[in-house]
């Protein structure tokens, strides 16, 4: 290949590339107009005393950012019980013998809502690591956790509640880190909590 067309292509990527983050620009300034519009007007419904007016014009702007934005936890914690969003009560600290129960309580958000047979579908796979304070990877698991459900309307408030019985590892301290995938689009996220594992006879918090 000769030096000009060489030169010719490199100059065709470096275009191809200028265009195409150009275009991103464009798209993120467009995003960021509409938002700006829709909590300008937001606040003049709310001057003019239309409270659901302007509580329906910040509901548009939320569902844009669900959609586009991504994927995201608002909580994620050990627990000692779930009962449902916001209902639970945190785990006193991250001591566990082997074998015992895990529960761990988490509200993803900007997941997808897929309409399916008159209602709408949440459908999220979780992958499992443990690893310990220097990044070492001892057990993993792809698709440890499904998570699908169908809503009658999107909401906001949805929480998860994954389970898992500690593994049986020596004692110390670790890290589990659960990965969320939205089966439903390139949407992933993860999030950790500290482990620190004791010995089998050591008493953990109930």
């Amino acid at each position: 290949m000769s030096w000009r067309e060489h030169r010719r292509r490199a100059g065709l990527m470096l275009l191809a590339t200028a265009i195409f983050v150009g275009a991103a620009q464009n798209a993120a300034r467009a995003k960021d107009a509409r938002l700006a519009d829709l909590g300008e007007k937001a606040a003049e419904a709310l001057e003019k005393g239309d409270t659901v007016a302007a509580l329906d014009l910040l509901d548009e702007a939320s569902d844009i950012v669900w959609r586009e934005g991504p994927l995201a936890f608002r909580k994620a914690l050990a627990v000692r019980s779930a009962e449902g969003f916001g209902d639970y009560v945190p785990r006193p600290d991250n001591r566990y013998r082997p074998g015992e129960t895990m529960l761990v309580y988490a509200e993803p958000v900007a997941f997808t809502y897929e309409p399916q047979d008159g209602q709408h579908l949440v459908a999220m796979d979780v992958d499992l690591t443990i690893s310990n304070l220097t990044g070492q990877v001892i057990a993993e698991g792809r698709k440890v956790f499904s998570v699908k459900t169908k809503v009658k309307a999107p909401k906001r408030d949805f929480n998860v509640v994954l389970s898992c019985p500690v593994p049986e590892l020596r004692p110390g301290n670790y890290r589990a880190e659960f990965t969320f995938h939205d089966t439903q689009n390139a949407k992933s996220a993860g999030f950790s909590i500290p482990l620190q594992i004791t010995e089998t006879d050591q008493e953990a918090p109930q």
